[in-house]
């Protein structure tokens, strides 16, 4: 099946016509639908399912359950879903449902059309039979219902066999039974026809007719379980090919996890980058003069360091001419001291000399 379009209205918060064009998405091949909590992307899904199949997995009771998709403030629910589908996706199909009025007595409308030389009509016909998919094998295998994907990977042996089974008609290919009961009957008459051989003895042109009949039978029993196991080969082949597309699909699921998880640390970085830009644009030019007062001060600040260290050095050499000082003044003191006492030797000298002279006087 591919989407082609999908118009919603009145459903869930879907109140006015929406629709969504499939075909620009599915040009390659892979497209996602991404929103936060409550943006209407499950409720998409829901409406593919149930215009399809008449339930949800939410609202899987048959009675009021296309009333109790409806938004309330809607006159009417519709859905309308284009999509191609058939051999090789040739056949092009709309199924719509509507709900006229806001009452539950209204009654639901379905609608299927197949185009046909171009042109719609009107037809009886199920998904199921389109598609080839039942109900619960649509939801396994198209469109998981959230949080059923883990279910899906843990299906048993046997669910899975019967699951594959129903998606690729597999059963036609069941020949083991057929097989057994061909082989039982290709011996019992092998013994019948040996037996009767042994009860004429010689070999007749009858026997002979009869041996080469049973060489062609078993040869065109042979060429048909030949071309069965071919088709066998063939299915097991694109069963293996779905088996590696749900791998696919789980990697891109657990990828699609992680890229979550990491958006709120992008979210995050954009903020972020968002506020240096704006700071960027409207401070630059602060930004600029804080630089050049920041160079500025470290140049202050290296100068003050070269003024203190000479300062160091002038204290350190004032202390040491005032300790020469102290000692200056200390000698310069005893100085006038000593002029007193070379003023005294000089008087007692003096005094020395005249009694002496007056000695030899007398």
């Amino acid at each position: 099946m591919i989407p082609l379009s999908l118009t919603l209205r009145g459903m869930y918060s879907y109140r006015s016509d929406q629709t969504i064009d499939f075909t620009k998405l599915t040009e390659s091949q892979l497209f996602g639908i991404f929103g936060p909590v409550g943006s209407g992307k499950s409720t998409i899904l829901e409406a593919i399912t149930y215009v399809l199949y008449g339930k949800i997995e939410r609202l899987d009771k048959n009675d009021e359950l296309g009333y109790n998709l409806k938004n309330l403030a809607s006159e009417d629910l519709f859905i309308g879903f284009n999509f191609l589908a058939g051999n090789n996706f040739s056949e092009e199909y709309w199924f719509e449902v509507h709900h006229p009025g806001r009452k539950k007595s209204h009654t639901f409308k379905r609608t299927q059309k197949i185009k046909v030389n171009g042109e719609w009509e009107t037809r009886s016909i199920s998904a199921e039979a389109i598609l080839g998919l039942s109900y619960d094998n649509f939801k396994r295998t198209i469109i998981i219902p959230q949080g059923r994907f883990q279910e899906f990977l843990q299906l048993g042996d046997a669910e899975r066999t019967k699951m594959m089974q129903d998606i690729f008609n597999l059963d036609r290919f069941d020949l083991a039974g057929k097989v057994k009961e061909l082989y039982g009957e290709t011996k019992n008459r092998q013994a019948n026809i040996e037996g009767q051989l042994l009860q004429f003895g010689d070999v007749t042109a009858e026997t002979i007719e009869q041996r080469q009949q049973i060489i062609r039978d078993g040869k065109t029993a042979l060429a048909q379980l030949e071309t069965e196991r071919k088709q066998l080969e063939a299915a097991l082949k694109a069963s293996e090919q779905l088996g590696q597309l749900f791998a696919k699909l789980a990697d891109f699921t657990a990828q699609n996890e992680q890229m979550n998880q990491q958006a709120a640390a992008i979210k995050a970085r954009r903020k972020r980058l968002s506020a240096y830009q704006y700071c960027l644009a409207n401070f630059s030019t602060l930004l600029s003069k804080l630089d050049e007062h920041n160079t500025q001060l470290e140049q202050i600040e290296g100068l003050l360091q070269s003024k203190s260290a000479i300062k160091k050095t002038l204290e350190k050499e004032q202390k040491q001419h005032e300790e020469s000082f102290g000692k200056i003044k200390a000698d310069f003191e005893q100085r006038e001291q000593l002029n007193i006492a070379a003023e005294e030797l000089g008087r007692l000298r003096h005094m020395r000399e005249l009694n002496n002279t007056k000695a030899r006087l007398d």
